[in-house]
């Protein structure tokens, strides 16, 4: 989600959602007592077995924190919300090889 936040001086703070090929990056706001708080949420893009030669691959959640915390008098408006969230496909992939681990000496 990409917001932008008006500040009592008339200036505008912008959050703006973003992504890659391995994460994607996503805002939220919340007013708590006044307070204004935007959250930033980490997705990334993961690999799971599904079977013995298909792997899916998907985006899911990673983290959430608090990116920035506004006092009641440092904001006096929030704009421009605009929902841009990965997307909850489930794509299936060929399952890649992964070289074998020799044992070493020792263990045997």
């Amino acid at each position: 989600m990409s917001l932008r936040v008006r500040l009592p001086d008339g200036r505008t703070d912008r959050w703006e959602a973003t992504s890659d090929e391995r994460a994607w990056f996503d805002y939220t706001h919340q007013v708590v007592h006044g307070e204004l708080v935007v959250y930033l949420h980490t997705f990334r893009r993961v690999r799971e077995r599904v079977d013995r030669t298909h792997d899916a691959l998907l985006w899911k959640h990673h983290t959430t924190k608090v990116a920035r915390r506004y006092a009641a008098d440092d904001w006096s408006k929030v704009t421009h919300v605009k929902a841009r969230r990965p997307p909850y496909e489930v794509e299936r992939a060929a399952r890649v090889a992964t070289p074998r681990r020799e044992r070493s000496r020792r263990a045997r």
